[in-house]
């Protein structure tokens, strides 16, 4: 990762727009919707900085593709925790996630920042239409003379009753910082919290919809006419006075931070205190389905794995590792075998698709101590077993090569750390640790170049042996 201590003019510090992008989901998804922010930030011409302290997750951003061909150059903070924000200490991570751009900007001499939850939001169309609606936001932003001007992403969803972070662009007129921990009493005082006690039903986004209320700051939303949007999987667009949903929206447990009563619907009325946006959209020409999106970045990550990279196997995630595969599997073949608890009720979604991707049939989900192996042979499925309660043994023959794996599941051992095995003419290649283990086999050198074992009942320990 790129140091962020760079040796820049005090006027270019001044006059390069920036962005802050926040993220911290550890998924397929959060993975895209970098990708997407991080090509708009480059044809923007704006720096950039990835605010995130998920230390797994800023290792797999290695492979976030770059239009301009670029890897591994990601610049990346962490969220500041120091004495500017000991007052919002009750309010958790997130407030000082969404915190440190205003006291990174002030220190590198940012006139004004967009500050983006990048990890789950997405706009449905051309990189060229978003930058244009991104330099309307802020040029009418510094001409008006709003501190903070947000996209309309639960304000009217509340009936305008909540300001929100979300997608924010950010003017320099005054000291954000210095103001919210001046009022940061009054503000306390509202929601009537003591000095380190969390309340679930309050946040940072609260504490500046207050001082924007009360005359501290000017807090202002705005949406874009016509135009679709993607927030936690969920798409939207703003279409005739109405902010429109592709599926019943929930409010739930929100209604009662909003002090209002509960609602699913699939269209709200727009808040009429939200600045329009209308930038001639028509659906034809500016919107992208969400399935178009995705994809184009899905296709630009795994193409970011490069075989050197393959090669050298320096992925210790489980999302990249599968994903390395699926790109290059014609030339491996990849033999698996469960031992012990291989999975868990909370896999995430993402890692589920990766597996079945190549055609696995074993629900995975429901087999979490079954024993359970697999062989996949240039990228197609050629041997799967599974047994709820027995140890399963199978033989796979390649070549002038066989392999034999053995699974022991959780079911069959009734106790931790029990049993796999994957060999090969008879020598041991497996790591037989807990949970997932792949040995790679190339066909073209006819040598195993990789064995490691993900242990995914955790989501955390990672072991690989050294096949020297």
């Amino acid at each position: 990762m790129e140091n962020i201590e760079q040796n820049r003019t005090e006027q270019n510090r001044t006059d390069t727009p920036v962005f802050y992008l926040k993220i911290n989901q550890e998924t397929d998804l959060a993975l895209k919707c970098i990708q997407h922010w991080i090509e708009i930030v480059e044809a923007y011409g704006a720096d950039y900085y990835i605010v995130i302290d998920n230390a797994v997750l800023e290792k797999e951003l290695q492979n976030i593709y770059l239009g301009s061909g670029k890897k591994s150059l990601l610049k990346t903070i962490k969220s500041c925790r120091d004495e500017r924000l000991k007052a919002v200490s009750n309010l958790g991570n997130m407030a000082y996630a969404l915190l440190t751009p205003f006291i990174h900007a002030k220190k590198y001499g940012y006139k004004s920042h967009f500050n983006i939850d990048a990890d789950d939001t997405m706009f449905l169309t051309s990189t060229e239409t978003t930058i244009k609606i991104l330099k309307q936001i802020a040029l009418y932003a510094e001409n008006n003379k709003i501190d903070c001007f947000s996209l309309d992403m639960w304000r009217s969803v509340c009936n305008g009753k909540h300001w929100s972070f979300g997608i924010v662009y950010c003017t320099s007129f005054v000291d954000h910082i210095s103001i919210l921990n001046y009022n940061i009493d009054f503000i306390k005082n509202l929601y009537k919290v003591k000095e380190n006690d969390f309340d679930p039903h309050h946040n940072i986004d609260g504490y500046f919809h207050n001082l924007s209320k009360y005359g501290y700051l000017n807090c202002q939303t705005f949406y874009i006419e016509k135009i679709y949007f993607m927030h936690m999987l969920k798409i939207n667009t703003w279409n005739n006075n109405y902010l429109v949903f592709n599926a019943p929206y929930n409010i739930g447990f929100r209604a009662t931070f909003w002090n209002m009563e509960s609602k699913i619907d699939t269209q709200f009325p727009i808040a009429n205190d939200i600045i329009k946006f209308d930038m001639e959209l028509d659906e034809n020409s500016s919107s992208i389905s969400f399935k178009e999106k995705f994809l184009s970045f899905e296709n630009k990550y795994y193409l970011s794995i490069t075989k050197q990279d393959l090669t050298n196997f320096n992925f210790r995630s489980f999302t990249q590792y599968f994903t390395a595969m699926f790109n290059y599997c014609e030339e491996y073949i990849i033999f698996i075998a469960g031992n012990d608890s291989f999975t868990t009720p909370n896999m995430k979604n993402h890692k589920l698709n990766l597996l079945k991707s190549f055609g696995i049939k074993t629900d995975i989900e429901k087999a979490l101590r079954h024993s359970w192996l697999c062989v996949i042979d240039s990228g197609n499925v050629v041997l799967e077993k599974t047994d709820e309660d027995s140890k399963i043994t199978s033989i796979y023959c390649f070549g002038n090569h066989t392999a034999e794996i053995m699974s022991a599941g959780y079911n069959f051992t009734k106790q931790s750390h029990k049993d796999s095995s994957i060999k090969i003419d008879n020598i041991e290649y497996g790591v037989n640790k807990r949970g997932l283990n792949f040995v790679i086999w190339d066909k073209k050198d006819e040598k195993v170049i990789d064995s490691v074992c993900f242990d995914t009942w955790d989501n955390k320990s990672f072991t690989r042996k050294d096949l020297k």
